[in-house]
């Protein structure tokens, strides 16, 4: 899976609250925690999430 094919699946198992990178993780076990950071920060240029908090803190949600 690529990162599109991935958030799009995780956006569509994950439907309402915000989310961590941790819980985007536990989705998607095999990926390291640098692709799912990219994976993120990808989603947050592409317009499809929102961000709040920062480092520990950060939580993601979804841009409506």
């Amino acid at each position: 899976m690529n990162n599109e094919e991935r958030m799009t699946y995780f956006l569509e198992q994950h439907k309402g609250n915000d989310f961590s990178r941790k819980e985007y993780m536990q989705v998607f076990p095999k990926i390291s925690g640098a692709t799912a950071s990219r994976d993120l920060q990808k989603a947050l240029e592409n317009d499809l999430l929102i961000k709040t908090g920062e480092k520990r803190l950060t939580r993601y949600s979804v841009k409506n």
